[in-house]
């Protein structure tokens, strides 16, 4: 299971981005096994902030569906203004409505840096990551996914750099690094500012 953030401000750690869930629908419960899976954390390192679930969340006994552990287990908020104030450090949101009706609010609430991902695209996420598991089993297929990843960036003459959401470097290509005369394991964990000073 992801963390759970329990410090008041929620600054997510290094290795974690910080999430949060917003609305209620069918999906919640496949999300919630997504989030136990140890190959989707190591891929995502994600901490989860809290949950708005604004109207979509009727009590158990109206909807005759068993409201996933995972989500009871969050801290919850009343709107996402709320979630937003008391978790600045957020970068992701996922609205877990069925049609993706809270999107256009996210957005307009939202940071520009924040990530916004539907249910559907959670949903998508959920069967690419069982069609690896299956294909290749869970660790097997990270690793090659990762070396793929970089035999392609290192193929690149551009500057290929990835950052996390506080702009500390997490990859970068050769290119970037022997363009600069330096060597790629003295700026992965650094702010990309420090690149080019």
């Amino acid at each position: 299971m992801p963390a759970l953030s329990d410090d008041a401000s929620r600054v997510p750690s290094p290795e974690r981005d910080l999430a949060a869930l917003v609305g209620y629908g069918s999906v919640a419960e496949s999300v919630a096994r997504l989030f136990q899976r140890e190959d989707f954390l190591l891929a995502f390192p994600l901490e989860i902030a809290g949950w708005a679930p604004l109207e979509d969340a009727p009590g158990e006994e109206a909807t005759g569906r068993k409201m996933p552990a995972f989500l009871k287990a969050l801290p919850v908020f009343p709107g996402l203004e709320d979630l937003l104030a008391a978790n600045p450090g957020v970068s992701l949101i996922l609205d877990l409505s069925d049609d993706g009706r809270h999107s256009a609010r996210i957005r307009a609430l939202a940071p520009p840096r924040v990530t916004i991902l539907t249910a559907g695209c959670l949903v998508q996420i959920s069967a690419a990551a069982d069609a690896g598991r299956l294909r290749l089993g869970g660790g097997e297929a990270l690793r090659k996914a990762k070396n793929l990843f970089h035999l392609l960036m290192d193929q690149m003459e551009d500057d290929i750099l990835l950052l996390d959401a506080r702009g500390v470097i997490r990859e970068m290509n050769r290119f970037a690094a022997d363009s600069r005369g330096v060597r790629l394991q003295d700026f992965i964990g650094r702010e990309c500012t420090d690149l080019d000073p």
